[in-house]
């Protein structure tokens, strides 16, 4: 299978149907590693929510949840590293 830098798929609507199915497994085995707790973070960063406001959203604090992302910034390093 073919490999799809995400930056190409921000570029179009959509993605096709076989590139989106990439992307789906791609980001299941990332957040595999997140327990059930963290996953709304996760979602709502990626909604455009900042620290702040998923930390009220969520109840947990602002360190708990740059603690979160960050441990999701190092999974998203090294998989980009590891593609290379």
């Amino acid at each position: 299978s073919r490999e799809v830098p995400l930056s190409d798929l921000a570029e179009t609507d959509e993605p096709d149907p076989q590139d989106a199915a990439m992307l789906i497994e791609e980001v299941k085995l990332l957040l595999s590693g997140l327990s059930e707790s963290d996953c709304p973070i996760i979602e709502l960063r990626l909604q455009g929510y900042t620290t702040p406001e998923i930390a009220q959203q969520t109840g947990r604090a602002e360190r708990s949840i740059r603690r979160v992302l960050e441990h999701l910034k190092q999974k998203l390093t090294r998989a980009v590293e590891q593609n290379a």
